[in-house]
């Protein structure tokens, strides 16, 4: 990181005054002081006594001198710098390394053409996901761009199923018909592994055929990794061998075929695998034989563990997925209707479902707890979202009347109830009203309810419970307002903004009292850029 950071504040200074250069410089600086007691600095999230902080971040880009470019992002949240020489197609600091047939990694080191060598960006790291139609999402956390793949059952899942969400580590599925467990591989993007990789590959051509070879070497995993590829293909054929050398030796082979007969697309793979077998930081093979052969519509996937089959037609779509990790898996999509079924070794579950342009409704059973759900959507002047199952039901409408939104709901869930009924922009003199009101009942009962509404001057808004409590509030785009009183206690905070310039100035009070104990804080904050 020092190595780093000493190249990357080199070029900060050596190119400011290049001309055609862009730069630009973003700040956060923090000044706080929380007193009082210390139980109630805890609850509001405040250090005692004097805290600074501070975030700084460099970014420059631009062409250096004839040829020579420079893209540096230097600064507390990160720091990256890549230097390339375009006439030699040479790139110095954080590059992607690539090579046939390996997967491409975030280093820190040097590319040049047909070889790379740096130190990973962040570690190789394994997880396994379980999502469902109702939750068809996870999040893993910081991940390189580019740096996934996804198996199921030991196949590589399709691009096309998924999509993902760089900036907060989400991974949403599509087309989930039961619940399915996936295991995701990826490169983190927090973390620093302290290994080093080193990749060369070659490729040349004679006649009809390609010849491409890969070669490369992991340094300071569990034991260092010594891994080749290579592979003989023309338009209609391939043959590929790959050997790694981990900690025992293993290796894979490939054919593949494409053709036509009687005017049928013909796509044909089979491999084997011995045991052990991974590619360069993934994860371990299924060992044995397995293939892939789709001939225009029909797909059949293998291996050791798995077997799948898929008909893709204009109007009717269906599947079998026999696995030993998720078990059984069916399903049917006939124009606007679907319906699966999941047979594992501790659940069985169905699920349906029918959709069109006013309403959708999604059904499904659990057979091993005997539970039910029904999800139906409907939308009309009035739409009606409503949900029944085993443990409870709830019923939720909306309707929009001009700039009006009114909406009323209501549940009732393993002896707890709740009904709400709420406005937002319902206009009153010409005055913007937005309100919500709340009552819940389980083994206590309480009503909430809130109200804001718009002046000239800024936003006000009320609240209150059976607590009891009482809220009070005010905000524009200088002034913020908050207070609160409950039995015993008091809350009391106030902020203002101000900006000039690119620069916004934040100053903030924050005052508390419960059960006579006082504590807050007063704290500036400056950010900008140039």
């Amino acid at each position: 990181m020092v190595t780093k950071l000493s190249l990357a504040l080199f070029l900060a200074l050596s190119v400011l005054e290049v001309y055609g250069m862009q730069i630009q410089i973003k700040g956060d600086l923090g000044l706080s002081y929380g007193f009082g007691d210390q139980s109630i600095l805890e609850s509001l999230g405040i250090q005692q006594g004097f805290n600074f902080n501070q975030q700084l971040q460099f970014t420059l880009s631009g062409e250096v001198n004839d040829g020579l470019y420079v893209s540096a992002n230097v600064g507390t949240e990160t720091t990256t710098v890549t230097l390339y020489y375009v006439p030699l197609n040479v790139q110095l600091g954080n590059v992607t390394t690539s090579a046939y047939g390996v997967n491409n990694f975030s280093v820190f080191g040097i590319k040049v053409p047909n070889a790379s060598f740096g130190q990973l960006s962040g570690n190789i790291l394994n997880t396994t996901v379980t999502v469902s139609p109702l939750v068809p999402y996870a999040t893993i956390g910081a991940i390189l761009y580019g740096s996934v793949v996804i198996y199921s059952d030991g196949q590589v899942l399709s691009p096309t199923l998924y999509t993902i969400d760089y900036t907060t580590g989400t991974i949403y599925f599509s087309d989930l018909t039961s619940t399915k467990t996936f295991t995701v591989e990826y490169q983190s993007g927090s973390s620093s592994a302290g290994t080093y990789l080193l990749t060369t590959s070659a490729g040349t051509k004679d006649g009809n055929y390609n010849l491409n070879g890969t070669f490369c070497t992991v340094f300071s995993t569990p034991s260092d990794q010594f891994f080749g590829f290579g592979e003989i293909n023309n338009d209609k054929f391939s043959i590929q061998g790959a050997v790694n050398v981990d900690q025992m030796p293993s290796f894979k082979l490939g054919m593949t075929e494409h053709d036509f007969f009687f005017g049928q697309d013909v796509k044909m793979a089979l491999s084997y695998v011995s045991e052990g077998f991974r590619y360069p930081l993934g994860i371990v093979q299924v060992p044995g034989i397995g293939g892939n052969v789709s001939v225009g519509p029909v797909s059949f996937s293998f291996n050791k563990d798995y077997f799948g089959i898929t008909e893709s037609g204009s109007s009717i779509n269906s599947s079998l997925e026999i696995g030993t990790q998720n078990g059984i898996n069916a399903s049917v999509r006939w124009k606007n209707f679907e319906t699966a079924l999941s047979i594992s070794a501790s659940n069985v579950t169905t699920f349906e479902s029918f959709s069109n342009d006013v309403f959708n409704l999604m059904v499904g059973q659990n057979f091993s707890n005997s539970t039910n759900w029904c999800v139906l959507q409907i939308a009309t002047p009035v739409s009606v979202e409503a949900s029944v199952s085993s443990y409870g039901f709830g019923v939720s409408l909306s309707k929009l009347m001009g700039p009006a939104l009114l909406n009323a709901s209501f549940s009732t869930f393993q002896n707890y109830n709740q009904a709400s009924l709420g406005v937002s922009n319902l206009l009153v003199y010409e005055i913007p009203l937005s309100g919500n009101i709340q009552i819940s009942n389980s083994s206590t009962s309480s009503i909430m309810g809130n109200l804001s509404f718009s002046i000239p001057a800024g936003t006000i808004g009320l609240s209150a419970t059976t607590f009891p409590s009482f809220g009070l509030s005010f905000s524009n785009n200088t002034w913020n307002l908050n207070g609160q009183i409950w039995n015993n206690g008091w809350n009391l905070t106030a902020g203002v903004q101000t900006d000039f310039s690119n620069f916004t100035l934040n100053g903030n009070l924050e005052f508390e009292n419960d059960q006579n104990r006082f504590g807050g804080s007063i704290s500036l904050n400056l950010s900008g850029q140039i």
